[in-house]
């Protein structure tokens, strides 16, 4: 590391001869870099700088970085983040780089894909809550289907770096920004740094979502009530904000799709388990209902999947490992639903074959 920060410090100082030779070391140091370093977050995790710039991307050093620098070589092999690593104090000449770099114009970095994936119409996808479970399984789909994604996560940076893993050792574009859906400053900066990253937005899924935990009424703690509802609710709303200001055709956009997470326990009540997220995703039917009517003028269709009972890691979470083989029985076709039929439901309503649907509810339940 520190002949690395030498190098760096000969590439701000030196000579155009001694450059090149800093640049070589530069790109060798890069290459000597383990994968976990670009990974190790626990050190520097909780640095404003970190919550200034939650962006990562897969670091694999076979993969270069394919854009216009202003800084040449130095710029295409060193990744962005990489370098806001240095800002955060790896080494003191890093944040004088940092600095120069700030000042340039940069071109947004991109991976080099096959001709096939790098068309300028191919659309761009967020799948807020992205990491696992059903969001995890819509961000492969849509990525296998010819997307752009982003892969928005909140906590779970391994699982989400999973799924980007999965998407381009497939061929997809993609990248994963950290965020908490429930604040707008997270919400703005989702929505900035995909378009930077990947291209402007065509399609939005609202997936992230928390269940307050299994508690009767009786029992809910505010402190739950308002941390669900401010995910389930405001989250959804807020995001659908920032899609609908890029891609109403009112406002200079080209038009898009927006799918709703919504759940069968909006009609069933789920009484005795979760009325309180029942009524949440209750809520997110009467805002796609209306949204959808307020916008269908806009190039902009707006629909909700409700999933029924479905395959995750979210019963045994909240304390009921044995849920889905209590409720089965109760469902016609007697199984869950895997979350790649509920993405498949997704990827038809963001599709061209769904044209003319806004303003629905897809129940996707098994007949419950």
């Amino acid at each position: 590391m520190f002949d690395l920060a030498r190098s760096i410090e000969m590439h701000l100082h030196s000579t155009e001869a001694t450059r090149e030779r800093a640049v070589g070391g530069v790109t060798q140091g890069l290459f000597g870099l383990n994968q976990e370093v670009t990974w190790e977050a626990t050190h520097w995790k909780s640095s404003a700088a970190w919550q200034e710039n939650r962006i990562f991307r897969t670091m694999m050093m076979t993969d270069l970085f394919d854009y216009e620098s202003p800084l040449g070589p130095l710029g295409r092999c060193a990744d962005r983040f990489f370098l806001r690593v240095t800002w955060l104090g790896f080494f003191e000449s890093g944040q004088r780089l940092f600095s120069e770099l700030q000042s340039q114009q940069w071109t947004p970095l991109t991976r080099t894909y096959p001709r096939s994936m790098q068309s300028a119409n191919q659309p761009v996808a967020i799948v807020t809550g992205g990491s696992r479970g059903i969001g995890a399984a819509i961000a492969k789909l849509l990525g296998a289907s010819g997307y752009s994604v982003v892969v928005n996560y909140a906590k779970d940076e391994a699982a989400a770096r999973s799924v980007l893993g999965s998407l381009t050792s497939a061929g997809s574009r993609a990248v994963g920004i950290q965020g908490d859906v429930s604040r707008e400053a997270d919400v703005v900066r989702l929505f900035e740094i995909a378009e930077r990253e990947l291209g402007p937005v065509r399609a939005l899924v609202n997936n992230a979502a928390i269940t307050g935990g299994m508690a009767r009424v009786q029992d809910v703690s505010p402190a739950a009530l308002t941390a669900m509802l401010a995910v389930n609710v405001a989250g959804p709303i807020l995001c659908a904000r920032e899609a609908v200001r890029r891609m109403s055709t009112r406002r200079g956009g080209a038009g898009g799709a927006i799918v709703n997470i919504s759940s069968i326990a909006a009609r069933t009540g789920s009484a005795g388990e979760w009325v309180h997220y029942a009524a949440s995703k209750g809520a997110i039917n009467t805002f796609t209902i209306g949204l959808a009517r307020e916008v269908a003028d806009e190039g902009i269709r707006v629909n909700a999947v409700a999933p029924g009972l479905v395959e995750t890691g979210l019963h045994a979470a909240n304390g009921e490992p044995g849920r889905l083989a209590r409720l089965s029985p109760t469902i016609p076709m007697q199984r869950a639903a895997t979350p790649v039929e509920i993405a498949q439901g997704v990827l038809w309503l963001l599709s061209g074959a769904a044209s003319y649907v806004t303003g629905t509810i897809l129940e996707i339940g098994g007949g419950r």
